[in-house]
């Protein structure tokens, strides 16, 4: 059969299709980010240098590489969760966790693990930062000649034992039984402790509950995406 006879038997079979009512495949595009944590991204793509986060341009430069971006947590925030999770983009080798001001002291360090679209992240997993005291997360970053290099310190405090703190786990520990009791899922609930971290001002424990959840929806992973890659395209301003 010739070329034009088979474009014509396909146009016909189409027709048929068509009148008969049957459904015709057609492509989807791909998914919308979730609005459920709308709120969420509005405040981070709002207030990304507020906030103190991305693209650190005053490092050393890393030949053939963009510059590192911090995500999480911002520079010289404050945090209610004593075990951060830190989120950041580059060419980065190691992460490490020390008092402020005590260079000779190394509480943890670790590779940042990396996730198929490039966002490297790396949850702290040693003995609970303690209350009120101020830390820096340095950072390391892949140099063609020297190797792993020290290029970033980024101030971060967690916050002060008190009334606070405790109002905070309280209010937390309510939110979660509310919900639990109405049968809501994972993602609802964190959804809702996202949205109460933003309304108490503390952005990197928003952030941390919403990039640890566990099997996240198609839509929460795309959402978490564009999120990473809106606060990387901007410049931390100090």
């Amino acid at each position: 059969m010739s070329n034009n006879n088979w474009i014509l038997a396909g146009l016909m079979t189409a027709a048929m299709v068509s009148n008969l009512g049957l459904p015709v495949a057609i492509a989807q595009p791909a998914p919308e980010p979730s609005l459920a944590f709308e709120q969420v991204f509005d405040f981070f793509r709002g207030q990304v240098q507020d906030r103190r986060r991305g693209q650190v341009s005053g490092s050393r430069p890393v030949r053939d590489s963009a510059p590192p971006c911090l995500i999480n947590p911002g520079d010289s925030e404050t945090l209610w969760h004593q075990k951060p999770l830190f989120l950041l983009r580059g060419d980065i080798s190691q992460i490490e966790v020390q008092p402020l001001g005590d260079s000779a002291a190394q509480l943890w360090d670790a590779e940042p693990t990396a996730t198929e679209s490039g966002l490297l992240t790396a949850a702290y997993d040693g003995q609970p930062l303690r209350l009120g005291s101020p830390y820096q997360m340095l950072i390391y970053e892949d140099q063609p000649i020297f190797g792993s290099v020290l290029t970033v310190q980024i101030p971060l405090q967690i916050m002060a034992a008190g009334e606070e703190r405790d109002r905070i786990a309280a209010d937390l520990d309510q939110l979660t039984a509310e919900l639990a009791t109405e049968k809501a899922d994972a993602e609802a609930i964190a959804q809702a402790k996202a949205d109460y971290f933003i309304e108490n001002e503390l952005p990197a424990d928003a952030l941390q509950i919403l990039f640890t959840i566990a099997d996240p929806s198609e839509e929460l992973i795309a959402a978490r995406e564009a999120l990473a890659t809106d606060i990387c395209s901007e410049e931390l301003r100090p």
